[in-house]
């Protein structure tokens, strides 16, 4: 898939964006995203997500979801009040596209990888791009990242235990993230 195709999947949500800093920053980011992702079911198990979801592309059905079910929430007059930066709701807006980005591991396994919001945080930190934002934004938005699976922290198959939300933006990437699947 080109980066330019990578991109288009994603416009309608980067056409969200209210500040462009951080439109040209997400669309670098998407470019980096493995072919992987555009083309796997949500869930390679069949469990914890929606029928839709467990299909072919259902990866791309549910970063859709959850970006339209938090673009939804952000519009909010509460929720305005409580993210009152328009960069803080685009680092936000972010995290949908970015939390599963390295769902399966850096080679593409078969199956989800349980520490895999760890490596969406890493490779946030780490990802310079042509429209680079400050290291301040990008933890934001790997720490966003790294808790998007809230209580579900532990799995018998990995010794890695993921950190919890902490903050009021982490607990809404994680209450999106849910009502999506």
């Amino acid at each position: 898939m080109t980066e330019e195709q990578k991109v288009a999947v994603f416009q309608p949500l980067l056409d969200k964006f209210e500040t462009d800093q951080m439109r040209l920053y997400c669309a670098d980011m998407i470019k980096q995203i493995p072919d992987y992702i555009f083309d796997m079911p949500c869930s390679t198990s069949g469990k914890y997500h929606n029928k839709t979801q467990c299909q072919p592309h259902g990866q791309i059905y549910h970063i859709i979801m959850f970006a339209e079910i938090l673009n939804y929430r952000l519009s909010l007059k509460c929720n305005k009040e409580k993210f009152k930066s328009e960069m803080q709701r685009d680092a936000m807006r972010c995290v949908p596209i970015f939390h599963d980005a390295i769902k399966c591991g850096w080679n593409g396994s078969t199956y989800t990888v349980h520490e895999h919001p760890m490596l969406a945080g890493t490779w946030v930190r780490e990802t310079n791009v042509e429209h680079d934002i400050d290291e301040k934004a990008k933890e934001a938005i790997a720490r966003m990242c790294e808790r998007h699976s809230g209580e579900w922290t532990s799995s018998k198959k990995s010794k890695v235990v993921l950190p919890e939300p902490e903050n009021p933006m982490e607990v809404m990437i994680h209450e999106c993230d849910i009502l999506s699947s």
